[in-house]
């Protein structure tokens, strides 16, 4: 590619952009502008003048940086302008490539111009609304489960400490039953205290039949009387368990 282009860095309030007639030939020096309707008005100018000087329509350049970037892209795309959205590991790689490891705006606008003159690149194309939101849905989910997962493992780290032979009385110590029983009862002397007909009565929330609950009863008695021969502090981290399994229980 060998158009002219306005390269810009975008950040959250305010974005630093310079020209360019062609590669290696900048238009202009580097400028900064607000995201205000009135500087944003003065951009649009600033790409005009920069048309006439070029002789062609200048391609728009920006890298995707978080959300901020799409008004931006939006605002350029409904005035006909073609834009180019930067993925970051593209002018990551350009970084890498600089012998000096400067991070300015200035510098920066130069190196997404590097990656725009040097490589192939698609235009951004509008998608509909549909597909925007179901991206968004599908990362937001990614997201949660990412964050669940985390908390699971912090949960069984910690329940180790607290209740060392507890993973012997459940399969999955994050089952709805298990975390319920332990939001309850948090600690082995915990359970050693509760009245038995109690305990029985979580336990039996899993809806399995009274033979197994009694069996699962049983085995969390062995497990606290064993646990309870492990010299671990216990008042702090029952604390920080309960508030993982009120967590993992919403």
């Amino acid at each position: 590619m060998n158009n002219s282009t306005l390269c810009i860095d975008v950040s959250k309030s305010n974005s630093v952009a310079t020209g360019f007639l062609s590669y290696n030939k900048p238009y202009s020096k580097t400028f900064s502008f607000p995201h205000t309707p009135d500087s944003m008005h003065d951009a649009i100018e600033f790409v005009r003048r920069l048309h006439k000087e070029s002789g062609c329509k200048p391609d728009i350049v920006l890298e995707a940086t978080g959300n901020y970037y799409k008004a931006i892209t939006q605002y350029f795309y409904d005035l006909s302008y073609s834009v180019f959205v930067l993925n970051p590991l593209q002018t990551s790689s350009e970084k890498r490539k600089s012998i000096r490891k400067v991070k300015t705006d200035p510098v920066d606008t130069y190196r997404i111009a590097q990656v725009y003159y040097t490589k192939n690149l698609n235009p951004y194309v509008e998608r509909c609304c549909n597909v925007e939101e179901l991206r968004s849905l599908c990362r937001q989910w990614d997201a949660f489960n990412e964050l669940h997962s985390e908390t699971q493992l912090k949960f069984r780290s910690l329940l180790i400490l607290v209740f060392p032979k507890y993973d012997t009385v459940f399969d999955h110590v994050c089952g709805t039953t298990s975390l319920k029983l332990i939001s309850s009862f948090p600690s082995p002397a915990a359970v050693l205290s509760a009245n038995r007909e109690e305990l029985f009565n979580i336990i039996k929330l899993s809806k399995h039949s009274d033979a197994w609950c009694e069996e699962k009863l049983l085995k969390l008695y062995a497990a606290a009387r064993e646990s309870l021969s492990y010299d671990v502090p216990q008042q702090s981290n029952t604390r920080v368990l309960q508030s993982y399994v009120k967590t993992l229980l919403t």
